[in-house]
């Protein structure tokens, strides 16, 4: 069994904790695009501990990846994405963020350097 098969596996699981899926999605997902997974997971468990309804920066950062709305938006045109905000959701947040963290937005969490896996 790989270990996309075993994460999935926990993914797919109704018994799992949301923080538990969070990061099996973000290991998953950063594992498929070529990103570090353990880089992935470090940022987001520092940025909100793995909570969507996580808000930071008195307000202006919302969800998982801790995102501003002028980020989201500007990662989701460079995406050819819609501009809906869905920041808060597991799937689309964490789908955009290992985008941007493959494609040179990694500096934009300042967790990053809190994460030896850099």
């Amino acid at each position: 069994m790989t270990t996309t098969t075993l994460l999935l596996a926990l993914l797919l699981s109704p018994v799992q904790p949301p923080e538990q899926q969070a990061v099996v999605t973000t290991y998953v997902m950063a594992e498929r695009a070529g990103v570090s997974p353990s880089m992935a997971v470090c940022i987001l468990l520092r940025e909100s501990g793995g909570h969507t309804w996580a808000v930071g920066d008195g307000g202006k950062a919302v969800g998982l990846w801790q995102w501003h709305l002028a980020s989201w938006e500007h990662v989701q045109r460079a995406r050819g994405e819609p501009l809906d905000d869905r920041r808060a959701e597991l799937q689309a947040s964490t789908e955009a963020a290992v985008w941007a963290l493959g494609h040179g937005y990694k500096h934009w969490w300042s967790t990053l350097r809190l994460c030896a896996c850099q």
